[in-house]
Formats: structure tokens, C-alpha cells, sequence
């Protein structure tokens, strides 16, 4: 039996390998435009899968930055991790008596501005600065996403109707001008995603056509590698 077992890895690995062969004959020449477009679309599945896979994270804020964050509205600049973030939001809006709103705006993998401001009082919130203020901010430093977050300091970590009907509404806006909008609620110093939205223009960099053109057709090895990326040898 064992036996049987090693000639059978060693056939799979063989022919595997033939596979693999046979594949890079005849995938040496370039992606075709077609397979370009192919390419850039599964680039930004990717892409989105993995850029918005937020986990919990276990995160101790600065004491003296939440103390002072300001109830009446203000813009900061920061350099913070985009996939632990919404832990970061959660944390400085633990224990807050009043509803505040928090808003991200992430360029890449990185939140680099955030906005808050308090509540009017424990039962909801809104942005006091102008949300084509913030889209025009966003242009300029090329930010593509927003990360909206509010908390409920009754404890509940669910969203209400009003807060995906807001949603929504903000969503159509966002996405019209390139930008995507994921929205969270805090509560306990912990956080639930309720609502993404992806706008049907986003493409990161890697998924341009240019970026992709700028690579095809280097070499034999880097035109197999494309191809192969497109999908299995199996095609």
C-alpha cells in the first residue's frame, strides 16, 4: 500500500509537471487584449477581496488623542493601517456617552485622514463638514474609499433602518464619483461592518490596463506568468 501510495505522488507530480510544460509552450507570447481585460477584472476581484477583509484586532489607543478629540469637527492627518482600522475606530469611540461619526478616507492600503465629530446627543449623528468637501480632499490626494463609522452607546452592535437607508443614499453619491463607501457601528469597543458598497469604476493600480499593457510582452517568462495568473494550466 505504501508503495502504491509513492508511485501514485510520484505520477501526479510527472504529469503535473508535463501540464506545466505543455502550458509555457504555448502561452510564451503575449495577452491578447481580450486577455488583458480578463486580467484587470480579476485584478480588482482581488483586489477587493483582500483590501476590505477587516479582522478584530485587540488595540490600545492613545489616551491623550481620544481625550481630545473635537466635538465639533475637525480633519485630521494620520497614517494608520486600512485592514485594522475599524478596530482603531472602535476603540477611540469605546465608552463614548454621545453617538460621534468617524470618517476614513483610505488611498491604497493606508487611512490617511480622518474626520469626527460629536453627536447632538445619544441617539444619533451626522457629519457636520460637507460631503463634497470631503469627495474633492479625496480627488486631490487620489483616496478611493471612505470608512463611515458611528457608534451606539447603548451597546447594540447591529444597524438600525435608518442607518442602512443613510447608507445607501450616501452610497449612490460616493460611488458615482469613483469612490467606495463600507460602513461600520461601534459598540463596547467593538465593531460590525453593515454595509459596502464598491463603486463600478474602482480600479486599483494593478488592475489599470496600462499597468498590465506595461507588462506584457516583456519576456517569454513574464508573458507565461500573466497567463498564468489569468487562471489554472487546466484551461
Amino acid at each position: 500500500m505504501e508503495l502504491f501510495i509513492i508511485i501514485s505522488i510520484i505520477v501526479f507530480f510527472v504529469l503535473w509537471g508535463i501540464a506545466e510544460i505543455v502550458f509555457y509552450v504555448k502561452h510564451k507570447h503575449p495577452l491578447s487584449e481580450v486577455e488583458i481585460e480578463k486580467l484587470s477584472k480579476k485584478r480588482r476581484r482581488k483586489h477587493i477581496a483582500t483590501a476590505y477583509n477587516f479582522k478584530h484586532y485587540d488595540i490600545t489607543v492613545n489616551k491623550q488623542f481620544k481625550s481630545s478629540m473635537s466635538t465639533a469637527g475637525k480633519l485630521y492627518t494620520i497614517d494608520e493601517d486600512l485592514h485594522t482600522f475599524p478596530s482603531t475606530a472602535a476603540a477611540l469611540l469605546k465608552s463614548k456617552k454621545h453617538e460621534w461619526i468617524l470618517l476614513a478616507l483610505a488611498a491604497d492600503n493606508k487611512v490617511i485622514y480622518l474626520w469626527m465629530n460629536k453627536g447632538f446627543d445619544n441617539k444619533s449623528v451626522s457629519y457636520f463638514c460637507s460631503l463634497d468637501t470631503i469627495i474633492t480632499k479625496m480627488k486631490r490626494v487620489e483616496a478611493c474609499t471612505i470608512l463611515c463609522f458611528h457608534n451606539h452607546p447603548n451597546g447594540v452592535l447591529g444597524a438600525s433602518s435608518q442607518d442602512m437607508k443613510s447608507a445607501r443614499e450616501i452610497a449612490v453619491k460616493t460611488n458615482a464619483m469613483g469612490i467606495n463607501l463600507i460602513e461600520f457601528v461601534c459598540a463596547t469597543g467593538r465593531w460590525h461592518q453593515y454595509f459596502k458598497s464598491i463603486s463600478p469604476t474602482f480600479l486599483p493600480k494593478s488592475a489599470q490596463l496600462h499597468n498590465i499593457r506595461q507588462e506584457n510582452g516583456l519576456s517569454e517568462k513574464s508573458n507565461y506568468k500573466l497567463h498564468r495568473e489569468i487562471g489554472l494550466i487546466f484551461r
